[in-house]
């Protein structure tokens, strides 16, 4: 039985601390362009593309790991979070090391060089290690305190960028001020554990090391793989083409991500819930109805965004970034429907982590990374960011297939009809209005008309249902008096 009043409490902790991620991360990508320029933003979006392709190295898939297994045992708390911490400190230390062993064997050395690409993972091991120690509050379903932790260091990142422009500093000082930032976040959240969980006594216990290391080694894989598949892209182009054309693919992807970063920070405070009924068979008939109505929702929400961004995307870039960057808003309206089969894609991630079939994970990840890879060797050295773009949708669109293939064999069938056929027909009556009137009415008046008939058919058509309305009200106000099953 799922406890909404307390997943509607945590989900809105998790909105404030994203939404403040989405801000101080979109100033952070905002603010550099315009301060480097095409070119400069070019190599500061190629370092902050390889940061998050190591990323799951550094975490492993620890923390996916922890979350769930703290969730269900909450009293073995402190080992695991130590097990994870301890992963963090050694995958970084190995990351570091071949690195350095890589380029004084091959004999090159970074165009930004060395000193920034060490600051740049060093914030990077920082921004790993608290998400980390946060596990321990999700678990807990305790997301107040991850919110202020995140609230510290992302003002703290602000206030070092803007000394950054005001003393008209490069690459290395914005990168310093991140890692500054990441690290007083991480020195405060140790802070709040031991504040917190004052009855919880850290201790080593190598079998639970050794235990998160087997069970997260899937889940790192499939990251791996599939950080790989979204920036897989900005080194083909790097290499094939230049750093213009890293700026303005770069520019697309960095508006979608704070989207999908929303979403997921979402689907987190239901993680402890669908760990739970993810590891009972007797409960998976709850985790299906849960799935196929997150999907549902997923559809209803992301595919009228990508709409919108379609149709609006030189104003959209030309807004955020200035008119230097308008080539990209071509990039922007392919990139934008990758929205839908990514959101859709950490709720499949999520799910198959539940029911403990973490090396599904691997084959759908392997498929689209090589898929991905191949698609961008033959697109990139002609069509350049817009190559790129259409092979990354595509990839995006394989793994959410197979995926969703695993997902149903498990859990069995979803209606297709009530969770993706209803949502798309209500989404096509939008695009028609759209086309019919966009040179006729003003856009914001459109835009207005266009949203109120959309949601007059999804309830007319009862693609939202009653008693959705009453879960999403619960969502909204917390009302602790609905917790009845969700069907």
């Amino acid at each position: 039985m799922l406890s909404k009043s307390l997943i509607a409490k945590n989900s809105i902790f998790n909105l404030l601390a994203r939404a403040t991620d989405i801000i101080s991360g979109m100033l952070l990508i905002v603010l550099s362009a315009r301060h480097l320029g095409v070119e400069g933003f070019g190599e500061f979006a190629t370092i902050r593309a390889t940061l998050f392709v190591l990323t799951p190295v550094i975490a492993l898939g620890a923390s996916q790991i922890l979350a769930r297994e703290v969730s269900v045992t909450r009293s073995k708390g402190p080992e695991y979070l130590l097990a994870g911490m301890i992963i963090n400190v050694a995958m970084t230390l190995i990351i570091a090391a071949v690195g350095s062993l890589g380029f004084l064997a091959f004999g090159v050395m970074p165009k930004v060089g060395m000193t920034v690409l060490c600051i740049a993972l060093l914030s990077q091991f920082f921004a790993v290690i608290t998400k980390t120690v946060a596990v321990l509050f999700i678990a807990h379903e305790r997301m107040f305190f991850e919110f202020l932790i995140t609230v510290l260091a992302r003002g703290l990142l602000l206030l070092s960028l803007f000394v950054v422009i005001v003393c008209d500093y490069g690459i290395f000082a914005i990168f310093s001020g991140v890692a500054l930032a990441n690290f007083i976040g991480f020195c405060a959240s140790l802070l709040l554990v031991h504040f917190v969980f004052r009855q919880l006594h850290f201790h080593y216990d190598a079998k639970i090391l050794g235990e998160v290391i087997d069970k997260s080694l899937p889940i790192a894989f499939s990251g791996i793989l599939n950080q790989g598949i979204l920036y897989c892209s900005v080194f083909f182009l790097k290499v094939l083409q230049n750093a213009v054309h890293v700026a303005y693919f770069q520019t697309s992807q960095r508006i979608i991500a704070p989207l999908i970063l929303l979403t997921r920070s979402m689907m987190i405070s239901l993680v402890p819930a669908m760990s739970r009924l993810g590891s009972c068979a007797s409960t998976h008939p709850e985790l299906k109805n849960l799935y196929a109505t997150m999907l549902k929702y997923i559809i209803i929400i992301s595919v009228p965004v990508c709409i919108f961004g379609k149709i609006y995307a030189l104003e959209v870039i030309v807004a955020f970034f200035g008119q230097e960057f308008s080539q990209a808003a071509f990039a922007f309206q392919v990139l934008i429907w990758s929205i839908v089969f990514t959101l859709a894609n950490i709720l499949n991630e999520f799910t198959i982590t539940s029911l403990h079939r973490e090396k599904f994970l691997i084959a759908s990840n392997g498929g689209c990374f090589l898929l991905n890879c191949l698609l961008n060797l033959i697109l990139v050295s002609d069509y350049g960011y817009m190559g790129a773009s259409v092979a990354s949708v595509f990839a995006c669109f394989l793994q959410f297939s197979i995926n969703l293939y695993f997902i149903t064999r498990i859990l069995g069938g979803i209606t297709l009809y009530h969770t993706l056929i209803q949502p798309l027909m209500a989404n096509g009556v939008m695009l028609v209005l759209f086309y019919l009137f966009a040179a006729k009415i003003h856009f914001v008046v459109l835009s207005l008309g266009v949203l109120m008939t959309y949601l007059a058919v999804l309830l007319l058509s009862k693609t939202i249902t009653p008693a959705e309305l009453i879960w999403l009200k619960s969502l909204v106000v917390r009302r602790k008096n609905v917790s009845e099953k969700f069907r």
